[in-house]
């Protein structure tokens, strides 16, 4: 029998804005009865990237050493990067009275004109680290000389404290260097004065993550991976997977039945899509889209299993596990589910 993943690292977004942490079985039926009836496991504490490298096989040992910049960029420049490629994304930096926040969400991402004139501003002040950005305007790039160094991706990041997330290891002074040298940069620059003007989020600095090694070894365990997502394709097109960018849900349950496959779907771009826009995706578009499909599935045991996994949770469900019925529907939390 087929067995499908969906990676939904939003899912439980909109619970948490707008109904007091409740599942609303009137609301969301299908997603509720899902829930209670799955069997849930704590994910670890890792970033997206790290949880969807890891769905698609990659041994826990070789995750910190992934790069997830070679990855990216075979997508965004259709090539293997050169060793000790960095990815330097656009931040937006705010300094509250006791700390400095940092801010990587779609609301600050420039357009591609503003990435191209802020670039050559880095390039000008910063010579030789060659930045450039792929076919998304929020994806930059570098190459410094560097040595042992730890990052942490900006999906961890967003919107908290700096201070215990700069890079770490011997070229942490460099990193944090060329941070103040771009801030400096980027401060006065045209583009930041138009987007003040019109009450846009300046971006005020750059934040190096995503090195490490391109040659790790992988066993990637899906049959098909599903989803508009660049890091999810970069993972395809290194270890050689099928990959499709966007399918209809009846047609894949079809294609992983006829196959007795083993697919993965990542259900929005938490990672930026190919090109230049970024959906999120929570509750409302799971449960319109794949509620009833998933659940039609497992019914007519379609499906040997369903793992629908979140931010912080993994729920696994087998056609047998819809019929206990004595387990119901609790609130979830941001501290016990996605």
């Amino acid at each position: 029998m087929a067995q499908l993943t969906i990676y939904v690292p939003s899912l439980f977004l909109d619970v948490f804005e707008h109904t007091h942490a409740n599942v609303d079985p009137q609301r969301w039926p299908v997603v509720a009865l899902l829930c209670a009836r799955a069997r849930v496991a704590w994910l670890e504490n890792n970033s997206g990237e790290r949880v969807l490298l890891s769905l698609c096989g990659v041994n826990a040992q070789d995750l910190a050493e992934v790069s997830v910049a070679a990855l990216t960029r075979l997508i965004d420049f259709d090539d293997v990067a050169p060793g000790g490629m960095f990815r330097a994304d656009p931040v937006h930096l705010r300094a509250d009275p006791n700390q400095i926040l940092l801010f990587n969400d779609p609301s600050i991402m420039p357009s591609a004109a503003e990435a191209d004139a802020l670039l050559e501003t880095l390039n000008l002040g910063l010579p030789g680290l060659n930045f450039g950005r792929g076919r998304h305007p929020g994806r930059w790039y570098f190459r410094p000389v560097t040595g042992a160094i730890t990052t942490t991706s900006p999906q961890i990041a967003n919107g908290r404290s700096v201070t215990e997330l700069m890079p770490r290891g011997e070229a942490a002074g460099e990193f944090a260097q060329l941070m103040n040298d771009s801030q400096m940069l980027l401060h006065d620059t045209s583009v930041n004065q138009e987007r003040e003007s019109r009450g846009a989020p300046v971006i005020n600095s750059i934040w190096p993550w995503g090195g490490g090694r391109s040659d790790r070894p992988a066993v990637v365990y899906p049959d098909l991976l599903v989803g508009d997502d660049v890091l999810l394709a970069g993972i395809a097109r290194k270890w050689s997977t099928d990959w499709i960018d966007a399918i209809e849900p009846d047609e894949l349950l079809t294609r992983l039945v006829r196959e007795k496959g083993n697919g993965l779907v990542l259900f929005g771009s938490p990672n930026g899509c190919l090109e230049d826009h970024d959906p999120v995706a929570g509750i409302e578009d799971f449960e319109r889209q794949w509620g009833s499909v998933l659940l039609n599935a497992l019914r007519r045991f379609r499906l040997r299993e369903l793992r629908i996994v979140t931010d912080r949770h993994c729920y696994r469900i087998t056609p047998w596990d819809l019929l206990k019925i004595w387990r119901k529907p609790s609130p979830v939390s941001k501290t016990n589910c996605g």
